[in-house]
């Protein structure tokens, strides 16, 4: 249990500064590559929740990192989700954060019950965690096909170079 402590503290402690890191990196690689840099964050995520996944009983260092890389990238994520909606929807802001963070809290909501229910129903955790590693994917799927098939609109450069030029970027 001191383990599961200790790595969600962590994992918490590292989401928040790499949530501070990554949307600066969001803003330099901007609207034209943001849908990218989600799907490698969910990537990341995929990657962590693979290891908790596939590694029951492990030494307590792959938990830890597990646990951090999937809540890092889960956390650097959600404000990365919330720009790339927005780049393709500049003129809906409100709709875009809106739909977004139904989506994204939805999920939260539902999550431990289905991750839970499946556990129950199948007396082992395989079922639970490969649902969480199809979802992940899936996220990861959606955004690299919103890169190649949903353009930019020809607002989004220029509402981002606004935006910049507010906060003094060049």
């Amino acid at each position: 249990m001191a383990g599961v402590v200790s790595a969600t503290g962590t994992g918490t402690g590292t989401g928040i500064v790499s949530m501070i890191l990554i949307s600066r990196l969001s803003d330099r690689v901007g609207p034209q590559r943001r849908a990218l840099l989600a799907a490698g964050l969910a990537g990341v995520a995929v990657f962590g929740v693979a290891l908790l996944w596939w590694n029951p009983g492990a030494s307590l260092t792959l938990v830890v990192l597990g646990a951090v890389l999937g809540l890092m990238g889960n956390l650097a994520g959600a404000s990365t989700i919330h720009a790339v909606v927005i780049d393709r929807m500049p003129w809906a802001v409100g709709r875009a954060i809106g739909l977004m963070s139904t989506g994204y809290f939805l999920g939260a909501l539902v999550s431990p019950f289905a991750f839970g229910a499946a556990a129950d129903l199948t007396g082992a955790y395989d079922l639970s965690w490969s649902m969480c590693v199809a979802a992940l994917l899936a996220s990861v799927a959606c955004f690299l096909l919103i890169h190649r098939r949903i353009g930019l609109p020809p607002l989004a450069g220029v509402l981002a170079t606004a935006v910049g030029s507010e906060h003094g970027e060049k």
